[in-house]
């Protein structure tokens, strides 16, 4: 039973985590200055 709640408890994390990139592509001009320590990757690119 322990490991079914951890899965469940895995695929919300992924889709909260699928949410929250997709925010911060829709929004990237407002969350560009937060987004610190990119190298290679810029938030129009969507490489979070």
């Amino acid at each position: 039973m322990r490991s079914r709640d951890q899965s469940i408890s895995d695929y919300v994390v992924m889709f909260f985590r699928f949410v929250t990139s997709g925010e911060i592509r829709k929004r990237s001009k407002f969350f560009k200055p937060f987004i610190f320590g990119l190298i290679n990757a810029t938030v129009e690119q969507g490489e979070l």
